[in-house]
């Protein structure tokens, strides 16, 4: 089994967007939820050189974000994640781009825990929605990914915030995936081959 970690590695990598049109690319914070009644906020991270060879297996995939402040309590924050059902997409340039892309199936991350500044807070498991995109038929070794955390009826005022690669080059967005190859678990075709060989002439 393979693990491949990965950050958030440029300005505009990762963006934030209002759902009263409002969007950043080099935004301080990085979050989710609905902190002003009916006004919802959303975040995307794009992660790039992702070498998971195609045919692969995602064994588990997981967000982890780090808060930017203290006192994030209030337990009624409800967000989905959904990668971009892209083959290497572009980074996102704007409110309209934005509403452009087109989305894989969610997975909920509810009631995300309280933290304080510098906590780090971790997603469920993205494996069966990254998945998804690895087996897509022009998923190559080495393209990007872009991974979309979306607001999903929070209470008012809750919300979650954490660094965004503009705020600190160290604890942006990070994204953790273990990963089988294809055929790992099974010997090799040519050293098969060489067992069979070598236990037909010891008989």
């Amino acid at each position: 089994m393979a693990t491949l970690n990965l950050q958030v590695e440029a300005s505009g990598g990762d963006v934030i967007h209002i759902s009263n049109h409002s969007f950043s690319t080099n935004s301080a914070l990085f979050n989710s939820g609905q902190p002003v009644a009916g006004i919802g906020r959303d975040a995307a991270a794009r992660f790039d050189d992702v070498t998971v060879p195609a045919g692969s297996t995602i064994v588990s995939c997981h967000l982890t974000l780090t808060s930017d402040r203290n006192g994030q309590t209030s337990s009624a924050v409800n967000t989905n994640l959904r990668f971009e059902a892209a083959d290497d997409p572009a980074a996102i340039a704007n409110d309209t781009d934005w509403h452009t892309r087109s989305l894989g199936d969610p997975v909920a991350w509810d009631g995300i825990e309280s933290v304080d500044v510098d906590d780090e807070f971790t997603s469920p498991d993205l494996a069966s929605i990254l998945q998804a995109v690895i087996d897509r038929g022009g998923w190559a070794s080495g393209q990007a990914l872009q991974l979309f955390w979306l607001e999903d009826g929070s209470s008012v005022g809750a919300s979650r915030i954490a660094y965004s690669f503009d705020a600190s080059e160290t604890k942006a967005p990070k994204l953790a995936i273990e990963y089988t190859e294809p055929g790992a678990g099974g010997l090799a075709p040519a050293v098969a081959l060489y067992h069979a060989r070598h236990h037909n002439r010891s008989a």
